[in-house]
C-alpha cells in the first residue's frame, strides 16, 4: 500500500472510531476528505522539496563511481569485485551495487544514471515513508488528524541532505531502510499478524546489508519490536531467524569468497578502532555551520511533551508512543555516536546524516495541538533560515582534511552537475597531463602496461603526489588490458575498463593495502597509504627495467621477497586463486585469522617479519 493509501486507510479507521456506528468504517480510497488531503500534503511536500533541492544539485562523486565499477564487474561476469582477478569487497554497502546491477542490467540504463537518480528517488520515498509512519503514530492524539510538518522540513532544508541524496552512494537506500523500518514498527502490536511480524523482522535485519554500521540501528529497532510484541521464546526465535537469515548467509559467503569477516573498506579504515577527538571535530564541522543543536534539542523537547500524553488515547497507544519516540532518539544517538567514536569521515556531514534522520523520526510531523505547535513552528523557522542561508564555510578542504566533496568535484570537472562517467574521464586525463600522455602511448604498446606515479608517505605531506607519471609492462595472473595507479579510486575506474586494473594506493580495493599497519592518522578513511614499492613489486616481473625516480630499489626487492613469504603469500592466494570448493573452504576457515592480520607498511620490515 502506498503512502496515500495508508493515509486514507488511517483516516477511515479514525473516522469510524469517532463518528459512531452509523458511519461505515470503510472510506473509498478515491474520496479523501480535507483532513486526509492535508495529511497527504504534509507527508509528501517536504519529501518533494528534498527531491527538488537534490535534483538541482545532482552529481556523482568519486566514491559513487566505485559502486558503479563493482556493479559493472557483476554484469560483466567478474563477480562483486573492483578489479578482475582479485576478490576484494570494495563497496561498503552490500545491497547497493547489486541493486544498481539489477536495474541497469534489466533496463539497459547507464549505471551512473541509475546510481544518481535511483538514490534520489530512494531519498524522496524514504522521507515520505518515515513521515507517514510518524503521522500514523500520532493519529489518535488530539489534533492528529491535522498534522503539522516539522522535522521533515529540517531534513528537506539541510544542504548535506541535498548533496548526498544523489552522489551515487547508498544514502538514499539508507533513508528507505529507515523509513520502512519506522513505518513497520509503528504498525506493530500484540494483535499484529505473524506474517507482518515476520516481514518486519526481515526488514529490520536488512540494515546490516544496506550498510554495516546500521547493525546498531537494527539492534535498537529490534528491542523496540520486542517491547511492542512481547513474543514467546519460540516466536522470538522464529522472528530472529527471519531477521537474521540473509545477513548470516551473506556473512558466510563473505568469509568463504573474500576470506575475511569484514568488507575490505572496513579493514582499510580500521573501523573497529577509536579516534574520538577526530570524530568530534567531524561532528562540529557538521553542527556549527547549520546550528544543528537547535533542531536536535527541539526534538528532545517535543519527545518530552509527547511522553506526557494523557487519557486522550488508550494505554497501549501511550505505551507505543513512548517506546517508539524513545527508540528513535536512542537509535539516532547511537548512530551519531558511533561515527564520532570511530573518527568520522572525510566527506563533510555524510556519515552523520543517517543518525540525524533517525533522531528526527518522532518529530517529522506533529499533531496540530497547542502543546506541540511552538516546537513545530520553531523547527519550520529554523528550516527556512537553514535552506536560505546556512552553508559549509569552506570550499574544498576544511579542518582535519574534511572535504566539501561536491564543491571539490564540480570544480574538478568544471561542471555544475557532473552526472556522467564521461565528465570524470575527460577531467581526469585533462587535468593530469601525465596520465593522458602515458595512457595514449600505452595504447600503442604491445602487451598490457600500467601507468603509475609516486607520492609521499609522511603525515604532514598527505595526498602530496609527485605527478611523475610513467609506465611499465604489467605482470598479473590473468590477462588484463592497460591499467592505472592513482589515489582517488573512482576516476581511474571510469578511464580503465573492467578488463583492466584501477590500482588502489589506499587499500580500499586492494587486500594487501587494507591489511597494512595503521602507522598514523591523516585523513579519515584514507589513513593507510601503500608504498609505491609494494605496487611495483606486485605488478611487475623481476628484472623489468623501471623508471625509479622517487622509488627506493631496496624496498622494491624487499617487497618482492615478502610477497612470496608466509601469511602475505597466503593472503594473495586467498584473494587471487580461482574460486573452487577447496578455496572457499580454506578462505572460510582462515577468515578470522586473516581478518586480523596486519603487515608492516615498510616492505623491508615486512620481509623481516614474514621471511625470517
Amino acid at each position: 500500500m502506498g503512502v496515500e493509501g495508508a493515509l486514507v486507510e488511517d483516516h477511515a479507521v479514525e473516522g469510524a472510531k469517532n463518528s459512531g456506528p452509523e458511519i461505515s468504517p470503510q472510506r473509498p480510497w478515491y474520496r479523501p476528505d480535507a483532513r486526509t488531503g492535508w495529511a497527504l500534503a504534509v507527508v509528501l511536500v517536504p519529501a518533494l522539496l528534498l527531491g527538488v533541492a537534490a535534483f538541482r544539485r545532482r552529481w556523482i562523486g568519486d566514491d559513487g563511481l566505485i559502486f558503479v565499477r563493482v556493479s559493472q564487474q557483476i554484469l560483466d561476469g567478474n563477480g562483486p569485485n573492483f578489479n578482475v582477478g582479485e576478490r576484494a569487497e570494495a563497496a561498503t554497502s552490500t545491497l547497493w551495487p547489486w541493486l544498481l546491477a539489477l536495474v541497469g542490467g534489466a533496463t539497459g540504463i547507464d549505471l551512473v544514471a541509475v546510481a544518481v537518480y535511483g538514490s534520489l528517488g530512494c531519498a524522496v520515498v524514504g522521507l515520505a515513508l518515515a513521515s507517514a509512519g510518524t503521522r500514523r503514530l500520532y493519529r489518535d492524539l488530539p489534533g492528529g488528524g491535522w498534522p503539522l510538518p516539522a522535522g521533515a522540513l529540517v531534513i528537506a532544508a539541510l544542504p548535506p541532505f541535498w548533496d548526498f541524496a544523489t552522489s551515487g552512494l547508498e544514502m538514499g537506500l539508507i533513508f528507505v531502510w529507515l523509513g520502512t523500518s519506522w513505518c513497520l514498527l509503528v504498525r506493530l502490536d500484540r494483535n499484529t499478524s505473524f506474517r507482518r511480524q515476520a516481514w518486519t523482522s526481515f526488514a529490520l535485519g536488512m540494515g546490516v546489508l544496506v550498510r554495516p554500521d546500521l547493525a546498531l540501528g537494527t539492534i535498537v529497532f529490534a528491542v523496540a519490536a520486542w517491547l511492542l510484541l512481547r513474543p514467546t521464546r519460540k516466536r522470538l526465535a522464529v522472528l530472529a531467524a527471519c531477521g537474521g537469515l540473509l545477513p548470516v548467509l551473506y556473512q558466510l559467503f563473505r568469509m568463504g569468497y573474500y576470506g575475511v569477516l569484514l568488507p575490505n573498506t572496513a579493514i582499510a579504515k580500521e573501523g573497529t578502532k577509536t579516534d574520538v577527538g577526530r570524530g568530534w571535530t567531524y561532528f562540529e564541522d557538521y553542527a556549527s555551520p547549520y546550528n544543528i543543536w537547535a533542531p536536535l534539542l527541539l526534538t528532545v523537547v517535543a519527545v518530552g511533551l509527547l511522553a506526557t500524553v494523557g487519557r486522550s488515547v488508550g494505554d497501549f497507544e501511550r505505551y507505543r508512543i513512548r517506546v517508539l519516540t524513545g527508540t528513535a532518539l536512542v537509535a539516532g544517538t547511537v548512530l551519531l555516536g558511533y561515527v564520532i567514536v570511530v573518527g568520522g569521515d572525510f566527506m563533510h556531514a555524510r556519515l552523520l546524516l543517517p543518525g540525524t534522520f533517525a533522531f528526527l523520526l518522532p518529530v517529522l510531523v506533529l499533531p496540530l495541538q497547542r502543546l506541540y505547535a511552538g516546537t513545530a513552528a520553531a523547527l519550520a523557522v529554523w528550516s527556512l533560515v537553514c535552506a536560505a542561508a546556512m552553508r559549509v564555510p569552506y570550499q574544498g578542504f576544511g579542518p582535519k582534511n574534511i572535504e566539501d566533496t561536491r564543491t571539490w568535484y564540480t570544480a574538478w570537472t568544471g561542471e555544475s552537475n557532473p552526472v556522467t562517467a564521461a565528465s570524470y574521464r575527460a577531467a581526469f586525463v585533462k587535468r593530469l597531463e601525465g596520465v593522458g600522455r602515458e595512457w595514449q602511448a600505452d595504447r600503442a604498446t604491445p602487451g598490457a602496461q600500467f601507468v603509475y606515479l609516486t607520492y609521499y608517505h609522511e603525515p604532514d605531506k598527505f595526498w602530496m603526489l609527485n605527478f611523475d607519471f610513467r609506465s611499465a609492462p604489467l605482470k598479473y595472473h590473468v590477462p588484463v588490458t592497460d591499467s592505472v595507479v592513482y589515489g582517488a579510486l573512482g576516476q581511474p575506474a571510469v578511464l580503465v575498463p573492467t578488463s583492466g586494473l584501477a590500482i588502489d594506493i589506499f587499500g580500499l580495493a586492494n587486500p594487501l593495502g587494507a591489511h597494512l599497519d595503521l602507522d598514523y592518522r591523516t585523513r579519515s578513511g584514507h589513513d593507510k597509504l601503500t608504498y609505491i614499492e609494494w605496487i611495483l613489486a606486485d605488478f611487475t616481473r623481476p628484472g623489468t627495467p623501471l623508471d625509479l625516480r622517487n622509488v627506493d630499489p631496496a624496498k622494491v626487492e624487499a617487497a618482492r621477497r615478502a610477497l612470496n613469504c608466509g601469511e602475505i603469500r597466503e593472503l594473495q592466494e586467498a584473494t587471487r586463486e580461482p574460486m573452487s570448493l577447496s578455496r572457499f573452504w580454506k578462505n572460510f576457515t582462515g577468515s578470522v585469522k586473516r581478518n586480523s592480520m596486519r603487515i608492516p607498511t615498510n616492505p623491508i620490515d615486512a620481509e623481516k617479519k614474514y621471511c625470517h
